[in-house]
């Protein structure tokens, strides 16, 4: 279970700053929350920064109510995260393809598949292949597979539940402290002078 140390006062209000740590890993991270709709993640799952379009006096209110799949999508509106290629499926699928058609008659191709390390790899291990083993660019490429990267997939998993969580304790207690000055200020006698 990880620990979420409470809110620091960063000496302004507009500026809410969290920072958790995991008891498995000891993976950490600070997220910093601007009320003017900015959210900044910083650990060791990378560096993410995101600003939303979204009116409101609070943001932190807004945040605890967006998906996750929301908050990922403007912490990495570049896509480099989003579009994770992973190799070993990737071989993995075409490995499948082969198994389907002959799998011994294609041993050595196959191990040289194995070698392969990024998208260019695979797509020269092709090329070099005998033409009547080659599989179709447009096949080869329906094979690749991508997908969220593992560090978004620890903040989705890990890190934002957390932080939502965090956050509407947060405001619950604020909440609860401002009824309470309330309270007290309607109780006292009002001095007339």
């Amino acid at each position: 279970m990880s620990k979420v140390f409470v809110p620091e006062d960063m000496g302004t209000d507009n500026i809410h700053f969290y920072r958790m740590k995991d008891d498995k890993s000891g993976a950490w991270t600070h997220a910093y929350v601007y009320n003017n709709r900015r959210l900044i993640i910083l650990g060791e799952y990378g560096n993410y920064m995101g600003l939303y379009w979204l009116r409101n006096d609070d943001f932190r209110k807004v945040l605890i109510n967006m998906s996750n799949h929301e908050i990922l999508f403007y912490l990495v509106n570049n896509g480099a995260d989003l579009n994770w290629f992973y190799v070993n499926t990737t071989i993995d699928n075409i490995m499948d393809k082969f198994r389907l058609e002959d799998f011994d008659y294609r041993y050595d191709e196959l191990n040289e598949l194995r070698k392969c390390e990024c998208e260019y790899d695979i797509v020269q291990w092709n090329d070099s292949l005998p033409t009547d083993l080659r599989i179709d660019n447009d096949e080869l490429l329906e094979l690749f597979y991508y997908g969220y990267s593992p560090y978004i997939m620890k903040i989705n998993n890990e890190v934002l539940p957390k932080l939502k969580a965090t956050i509407k304790q947060q405001l619950i207690e604020e909440q609860e402290v401002g009824v309470k000055n309330e309270e007290i200020q309607e109780k006292q006698p009002y001095k007339v002078g």
